[in-house]
């Protein structure tokens, strides 16, 4: 099987759609875990959404700059309960792809860039919110955030995930999609160190099924496999 290239990788990761693509991530599990790779990258590069045309990045972008490079630690999460979920995954992704990643980040880095300085008189579609779910502990008892289904004309759907404050223990939290079926799972990325993170879904897994949020602290054991410590979870419906 051949497979796609870095190049087309990184435009999809990068929020681009591509549709050619779409059955062959749907198939290929090397492919899908070099894109959830770029996506984790892309996830700390990200730019906040902003109201209207991009003439400048703004304080909050910067604060994020700052962050990255060194700033004061954030205080530490409340604990908060978590459940074990029993999950099966279709088999190991490939390991970390760490230099592509980097060298994505690098080029998603002059895609922001030229995103901020797009002249004033650019209009930019607002996305629609095509479904949701609120995001809720394994038991039901607590709803702990929310995420919502956005399409765009012309442009990949994206899920968009924020979480209230919670313990992500020593390693990281990731946002994965479930199958309904209950069998099959995806990795969509990490989330950000402010609970929040927006992440491009191709919509042949939306239409196979993929539609159940599910939120997990994740260990640095070279493992990406589910760990199993789902925090919270929810159906995407319309």
């Amino acid at each position: 099987m051949s497979h796609l290239s870095d190049d087309v990788l990184a435009d999809i990761a990068s929020g681009e759609s591509v549709p050619e693509a779409d059955a062959h991530l749907a198939a290929c599990e090397r492919c899908a875990a070099s894109l959830a790779e770029l996506r984790r990258a892309a996830g700390f590069l990200r730019a906040p959404d902003l109201p209207g045309p991009w003439d400048r990045p703004s304080d909050e972008v910067w604060d994020r700059v700052r962050d990255t490079i060194g700033a004061t630690p954030e205080e530490p999460h409340a604990e908060v309960e978590s459940a074990t979920a029993d999950v099966t995954v279709l088999g190991d992704r490939r390991r970390r792809l760490v230099t592509v990643a980097a060298a994505a980040a690098c080029a998603l880095v002059g895609l922001a860039v030229g995103r901020w300085i797009v002249p004033s008189g650019s209009e930019v579609p607002a996305p629609t919110v095509a479904a949701t779910t609120s995001l809720a502990s394994l038991d039901g008892s607590r709803t702990l955030g929310a995420a919502e289904l956005l399409e765009s004309t012309g442009a990949t759907p994206e899920i968009m995930v924020s979480t209230g404050r919670f313990a992500h223990g020593s390693g990281y939290v990731e946002v994965w999609l479930i199958n309904t079926d209950g069998t099959r799972m995806v990795s969509l990325g990490v989330l950000g160190d402010d609970d929040r993170g927006t992440f491009p879904v191709p919509q042949t897994l939306l239409d196979r099924g993929y539609r159940i949020v599910d939120i997990s602290r994740e260990r640095f054991d070279d493992d990406p496999a589910h760990s199993g410590d789902s925090v919270m979870r929810g159906t995407l419906t319309t």
